[in-house]
């Protein structure tokens, strides 16, 4: 058994120590926009209505959204004058996608112009909201930028520079659909519907909504106001339900604008007439200051008292009065205002007073971000910014509401100020964030209450409006386990089971069913604690009765890791019948888990190895008997015997070889044919080893023959065998000491293993004798080695190869020096080490090198000379002889050639005696003479 497999079983997954829950959901639904993308700008009767640029013309600019430009346009830009390009839709569209291509890539960083997209629904003059403002890269590559889903029926490309450059214009495009944009509201339920949705989870909380209210959300539905005023819609979404009190204020406010008309009287231009009116506002309605809570337009009215959305507010409210086009930017946990002027425009940061156009005022900032703590947005991060109108507006107001409740605490409040937001802004995202985590708030504050039939009301209600909110669908599973675990913990099984079983019903694929088997693991793991094994086993029994089959499964792999625990414990405390026996009862419950078998075999080595070092061998012995009689039939168990046999001998092989053979004896018919003989061999093999070890060749041997005599003609027993009388005479090849080399191969030769292999040793012992012995004290002391050992081994063909070998080189070397006869002689003297067939192919041999140095040099003479000795030496060698012959050919087809027939028929006559009788000598004659004749 392993260390690692005592560790307690990882429940499933549903069991994560970490029940997180999650409480902000950062996802918002779309609708389906099933429509594919157009060109807006290549319409069919789209029309460049007018530009601001110079040395450009319409038609150019045309095909410059059209992308019928051959070659890049080129647009003289000013610094600090724009160019606009005014296009006109044929029908109302929604933009979403804005692209600008311009050959940049080799402008300076400083150089590069910024694009600027505007739409309007209202004229080519006014009603122009920015969409996005675009840095442009250094690329002649298409720069795209998505865009909030915006309407148009007027659209402005703007590009300014902040220098004087000529800017390459490829092309201009912007995508989008025909048609108003399509709602982005996240819930499934309409916003009004919702507030029916949240008193069936809170019936306490005063939900019922005025008459004034239901006018108001009526009014906006369409997202504009007709029956309602601005102001008297603020005052109302402010918590301002009493309509005297209401015309208490707006009185209060036609006041103020009155003196607003009046103070900025002077003004000449939209943009001073708003610079001043900030100025006025904060010296006499605004005076108190800012106040980051303080939301509401009726309280700036009674305190003077403000933040960004109640200062916006009373703001656009007054400004709209004097004929400003106003509206507000939504950022980040921010607002302020933006006063449009034609297609130009100013953001107003409402809490100071210099906070008209702040971008071109440090100060300001500065006033601005030390009074508020946060960062102005400029219009160049469209990403961050989005326009709303008086309605959206007004919905700023409710989700402050919605935020300050949040913080309290009050989540049923904050629900509520959340969906009046969306009633007046559908499109709200900081609205729609707002209420998804409320509902996971609120319901995670119940289930920390243990209320967990309420938090899961509350979920269940969230999930009625938002079916796809990840928070809430993992937030409703937690507080499932949650309860389901709060029962277990306190025992309360068949409750516990019941709330398993429904969230099953509800949740199918989120493992409840599964989960069912920790209500019995759980109590299981305390009997196990208190080591009370056998009830712990006994109650996974009865739980395997009443859960589910996916949950049955659980439980039956806990069960296993109690049996192994259980098995464990008692291996610690040395304690192994014990755990032999569990681990018995445990493969009897669970016979296709293979781990109790393993387990089973590392406690039964445990306790061998245990009783061998506390009471000896006899008793480990005894144990060992035992243990076989009993697993007889398991084969692991009967290796792990044979492994525990196996470490034992190799201990005592080294002190008591004796013993060690002994002991296997002993254990034969336990041991299996092959256990046996892998002992026997481990015992020699050892033996053998250790004596090699200590250069005790002849021991080492002995050990091995002894071995043999155990295990006659054991393959590895004699390989190994060879082996060490290999290392014998390697220690004296080594020393180039080749006679005692051959010794021992000698008497290897004796014990008749690998015969051949022996026999090719000692013939290259010899060789490398006799050659040394050739080198350094001559022929004669070489060719004494060879006839010796010859004598020793005169059966041994071997030797005569080695002598083969010794007269090749010997030969060799007086032919090279030019000593043909010598190299006979060497062959001749010689003849009694050879192969009689032997003997005579290398004087054949010999005698054909020498006549062929003769006949090289057309020395025929000195060649039949060469071979007249050979034939002395080998009478009638039937080789030598048609050599011979051959050479005297050879001589007269040279005068044959020349006809000299004379010559000719001398060398023939010369031929002829020694070689009486030859036929093709006969012949020979007989063609020159008629040669001659003739």
């Amino acid at each position: 058994m392993h260390r690692s497999q005592s560790r307690l079983l990882s429940l499933s997954n549903w069991l994560c120590s970490a029940l997180l829950l999650i409480t902000l959901s950062p996802h918002f639904c779309r609708a389906a926009d099933n429509q594919e993308p157009l060109s807006l700008l290549k319409q069919a009767n789209t029309t460049l209505q007018r530009t601001t640029a110079v040395d450009v013309t319409l038609v150019e600019l045309a095909q410059a959204a059209t992308g019928k430009l051959v070659r890049p346009l080129k647009l003289s830009l000013q610094a600090g004058s724009p160019v606009d390009l005014i296009y006109h839709l044929p029908a109302l569209a929604t933009c979403e996608e804005f692209t600008v291509q311009v050959a940049t890539q080799d402008f300076p960083k400083n150089q590069l112009p910024r694009v600027e997209l505007l739409a309007s629904t209202l004229s080519a003059q006014s009603g122009f909201q920015t969409l996005r403002s675009l840095a442009v890269k250094a690329t002649n590559k298409p720069q795209v930028q998505k865009l909030p889903p915006t309407a148009a029926h007027w659209i402005i490309v703007r590009i300014s520079s902040h220098h004087d450059i000529t800017l390459p214009l490829l092309n201009i495009a912007v995508h989008g659909h025909v048609g108003p944009p399509q709602s982005q509201y996240a819930f499934k339920e309409a916003p009004a519907k919702a507030f029916d949705v949240l008193a069936e989870v809170q019936n306490s909380v005063r939900l019922d909504l005025s008459d004034d209210e239901l006018s108001l959300y009526q009014d906006v539905a369409d997202g504009e106001l007709s029956e309602w005023t601005f102001a008297e819609a603020a005052l109302l979404s402010s918590g301002i339900y009493d309509r005297d009190q209401r015309r208490t204020y707006l009185e209060q406010i036609q006041q103020i604008t009155e003196e607003a008309k009046a103070a900025t009287a002077s003004s000449k231009s939209a943009y001073e007439k708003g610079a001043q009116l900030l100025k006025w506002l904060h010296k006499n309605v605004m005076a108190n200051g800012y106040e980051e809570q303080q939301t509401d337009l009726a309280t700036i009215l009674t305190t003077g008292k403000f933040n960004c959305v109640s200062s916006a507010t009373l703001y656009n409210i007054v400004g709209r009065r004097l004929d400003l086009d106003l509206r507000a930017i939504e950022v980040p946990k921010h607002a302020f205002s933006i006063l449009y002027e034609g297609s130009q425009h100013a953001d107003v940061e409402t809490t100071i007073s210099v906070g008209f156009n702040p971008a071109r005022d440090r100060e300001a900032l500065t006033q601005f971000q030390e009074q508020t703590g946060f960062q102005y947005i400029p219009d160049r991060h469209q990403d961050k910014r989005r326009e709303v109108n008086e309605t959206g507006l007004l919905a700023l107001t409710c989700y402050n509401h919605g935020v300050h409740h949040t913080k309290q605490g009050q989540y049923p409040q904050a629900l509520t100020a959340y969906f009046r937001a969306l009633n007046l802004d559908p499109e709200s995202p900081s609205a729609i964030q707002g209420a998804l985590s409320v509902f996971a708030l609120w319901a995670k504050t119940l289930a920390e209450a243990e209320n967990f039939q309420q938090s899961l009301t509350v979920v269940q209600a969230g999930l009625r409006l938002a079916p796809k909110d990840r928070t809430l669908i993992h937030n409703q599973r937690v507080f499932w386990q949650t309860w389901a675990l709060a029962e277990i913990k306190a025992d309360r099984k068949e409750s516990a089971l019941d709330i398993l079983r429904d969230a099953h019903q509800k949740l199918p694929e989120a493992g409840f069913d599964e989960m069912q088997s920790y209500v019995f693991i759980h109590a299981g793991e305390n009997l196990v604690l208190a080591e009370q094994w056998e009830p712990a086993l006994n109650l996974a029994a009865t739980g395997l009765k009443q859960v589910s089959e996916a949950a049955q499964h659980e439980l039956h792999k806990w069960q296993t890791t109690v049996y192994q625990r259980w098995s464990h414990m008692a291996i610690e405390a040395e304690d192994f019948s014990l755990a032999i026996n569990v681990l018995a009862q445990a493969r009897q419950a669970h016979p296709q888990e293979r781990r109790f078998l393993q387990n089973t075999n590392y406690a039964i080595q445990e306790w061998l190895a245990s009783e061998l070092n506390s009471k000896g061998l006899s008793a480990a012995e005894q144990l060992f008997d035992k243990l076989a009689m009993r697993f007889d039939d398991a084969p692991s168990i009967q290796r792990v015997l044979d492994g525990f046999l196996q470490r034992t001998v190799q201990h005592l092989v080294t002190q008591d070889p004796a013993e060690a053979i002994s002991l296997v004896r002993r254990h034969a018919k336990t041991l299996g044919p092959k256990a046996f003989r892998d002992l026997h061999i481990l015992i020699f093999d050892q033996q053998a080893t250790a004596l090699v070890s200590l250069q005790k060749w002849e021991e080492a041997i002995a050990a091995y023959q002894q071995g043999l005599n155990f295990l006659p003609k054991d393959r590895h027993l004699e390989n190994n065998l060879v082996v060490v009388w290999d290392q014998w005479a390697q220690t004296f090849r080594e020393t180039h000491n080749w006679s005692a080399a051959a010794d021992i191969f000698a008497q290897a030769l004796e014990t008749n293993l690998d015969e051949r292999g022996f026999q090719s040793k000692l013939s290259f012992c010899i060789q490398e004798l006799v050659r040394e012995a050739r080198a350094t004290t001559g022929t004669a002391i070489a060719e004494k080695h060879l006839a010796t050992w010859q004598t020793k081994f005169p059966e041994l063909r071997e030797l005569k190869k080695a002598a083969t070998f010794y007269v090749q080189q010997e030969t060799k070397q007086h032919r090279q020096a030019g000593q043909h006869k010598l190299a006979l002689l060497v062959v001749d003297r010689c003849e009694h080490l050879l192969e009689s067939s032997t003997h005579r192919r290398l004087l054949q041999f010999n005698c054909d090198q020498w006549a062929q140095s003769h006949t090289k040099k057309k020395a025929w003479q000195a060649a039949i000379d060469a071979y007249t000795e050979g034939l002395t030496l080998l009478p009638k060698d039937h080789h030598l002889q048609r050599n011979a012959i051959a050479t005297w050919q050879q001589w007269a087809a040279t005068y044959i050639e020349s006809k000299e027939w004379n010559s000719a028929i001398s060398i023939y006559q010369k031929a002829l005696q020694n070689h009486p009788g030859n036929n093709r000598l006969k012949q020979g004659l007989n063609f020159c003479q008629q040669q001659l004749d003739n």
